[in-house]
């Protein structure tokens, strides 16, 4: 009877060791992808920055061409 009571709470123990490390992995995974998601957002926004000041300086070229004509 004793034998297993000490088998039940080590396999409880073992169980408990692995979800904890379960939830540390997917805790782990999830910052990463959080971390590249953040990453491409900002790669994201400076290429549309990236756009808009080349389309914006192309804009003031043509304004400036135009006014001299």
């Amino acid at each position: 009877m004793i034998g297993c009571v000490d088998h039940g709470n080590s396999g409880r123990q073992r169980a408990n060791e692995l979800q904890a490390g379960l939830v540390q992995l997917v805790i782990l995974c999830h910052k990463r992808r959080l971390r590249t998601i953040s990453e491409k957002k900002k790669k994201k926004k400076k290429i549309m920055k990236k756009q808009y000041m080349s389309e914006h300086e192309s804009m003031q070229t043509k304004a400036i061409y135009f006014s001299k004509l």
